[in-house]
């Protein structure tokens, strides 16, 4: 069932001076689940649901999968001579970690950027343990030495290469400002079918309209460190989400909810990635159903033209 009662039989008087704390295991875990709580008039509830998609469904990037269907995977990583953020033995450090964290079969570059644009390989390369050692010797021959940076040149490079892989993540790390944030929002967007992206703003120096405004565009999610912090923590989270689940476009059907009566935060779902939960958080005035099922539909990405359609299911019952 759904209920439980918990009797305590010892002597509470020798617990006085102790907080008495309950732990519940849950069974299932990774299921949708529906909290409600009542209001002690005019029939108000308030409700709150809850899902981990990335518990919930398998990630879909595969060892199985084709060439063209394995993930290409690009970190680009501001070289300008004005990195102020962590020494730039930092960020080789952390890059090195992220070397290590990739899988054999994925497609995988680096691409350094100042006023010019520098990369391991010319074109992504599978990864192995010969284009490993490659990349870990190229990177610590690498200092940030490439001028004032140029953003914009850098991400239309990258995005002007062509690729035999459906999808593309790219993980930006980003030191400081730049003048023309406007066309490289645009150009993110503008790419945003075919390639995710995510971004690492270093120092406390570094516009976080830029950040933030790329990872919307992007579709993904942003990290900051602040000055002299080391970088390899955010690389490798951030790595994580690009390689996770990507949900989008959510639709809810409210069952037998009146429209009217409901109250809901948040309004629209755009996308969701790996490693938050999900949470739709609602009141209902003057509520008339006995119990109703809520499902919350999404789009699963499995590449740029392939989607699957994803539904969660929670039951309502306000008796």
């Amino acid at each position: 069932g759904n209920k439980a009662s918990v009797i305590v039989r010892d002597n509470l008087q020798r617990f006085a001076d102790l907080d008495f704390q309950l732990l519940i295991q849950l069974t299932r875990p990774n299921i949708p689940r529906t909290s409600i709580e009542l209001g002690l008039e005019n029939q108000n509830a308030s409700f709150m649901l809850c899902v981990n998609p990335e518990n919930s469904l398998r990630p879909p990037i595969d060892s199985n999968l084709s060439n063209s269907q394995q993930p290409e995977i690009v970190l680009l990583i501001d070289r300008s001579s004005n990195i102020t953020g962590p020494s730039w033995g930092q960020i080789q450090d952390a890059v090195k970690t992220y070397l290590h964290s990739l899988t054999s079969g994925w497609f995988f570059n680096i691409i350094g950027f100042g006023s010019k644009v520098e990369k391991i390989f010319p074109h992504c390369q599978p990864y192995n343990q010969t284009t490993l050692e490659q990349a870990k010797m190229t990177i610590s021959n690498w200092k940030a030495d490439l001028g004032a940076a140029n953003l914009e040149v850098a991400l239309r490079a990258f995005f002007a290469e062509s690729t035999q892989q459906s999808y593309r993540k790219l993980i930006v790390i980003v030191d400081g400002q730049v003048p023309n944030t406007d066309p490289i929002l645009k150009l993110v967007m503008d790419n945003s079918p075919t390639t995710q992206t995510f971004v690492i703003g270093l120092g406390s120096n570094t516009s976080r309209h830029l950040v933030f405004g790329m990872c919307k565009a992007g579709r993904g999610q942003a990290e900051f460190t602040k000055d002299g912090q080391p970088v390899t923590f955010p690389l490798i989270l951030q790595l994580k989400r690009a390689i996770g689940l990507e949900l989008r476009d959510f639709t809810q059907d409210w069952g037998e909810i009146n429209l009217s009566q409901l109250r809901y935060t948040p309004r629209v779902v755009n996308s969701y990635i790996r490693t938050k939960k999900l949470n739709t958080f609602g009141l209902i005035s003057n509520y008339s159903f006995s119990k109703t099922c809520i499902t919350l539909t999404g789009k699963q990405l499995q590449d740029a033209l392939h989607q699957q359609l994803i539904n969660f299911q929670f039951n309502l019952d306000p008796s």
